[in-house]
C-alpha cells in the first residue's frame, strides 16, 4: 500500500519504542567502547592519578557521556520543535 499524500518527512509522529530503544544501544555501545580502559581493580581505601591517569579517566567518561549528552539535545530540541 503506497503512503498517504499526507504523509512525508514533515509528519510528527511519537516513538516512544525507538526512542528508548535507541537510548538503550548508545548506553550499551558506550560501555562496551569504555569496558577495555575499566580498571579491573580498584583500592578503596587510597586512589592517586597522575595526570595521565585523569587523562584516560577522562577519555572514558566522555565515551560515555558524550553520546548521552548529544542524545539527550536531540530530544530536548525535537520536543521544543513540536
Amino acid at each position: 500500500m503506497p503512503p498517504s499524500p499526507s504523509s512525508g518527512v514533515n509528519e510528527r509522529t511519537r516513538d516512544p519504542v525507538g526512542i528508548g530503544l535507541s537510548l538503550a544501544v548508545g548506553a550499551l555501545l558506550g560501555l562496551a567502547l569504555a569496558a577495555p580502559m575499566l580498571p579491573r581493580s580498584v583500592p578503596v581505601a587510597e586512589v592517586t592519578l597522575d595526570p595521565s591517569g585523569v587523562r584516560i579517566f577522562l577519555a572514558m567518561l566522555a565515551v560515555i557521556a558524550v553520546p548521552l549528552c548529544l542524545f539527550t539535545a536531540y530530544l530536548a530540541l525535537a520536543y521544543v520543535d513540536r
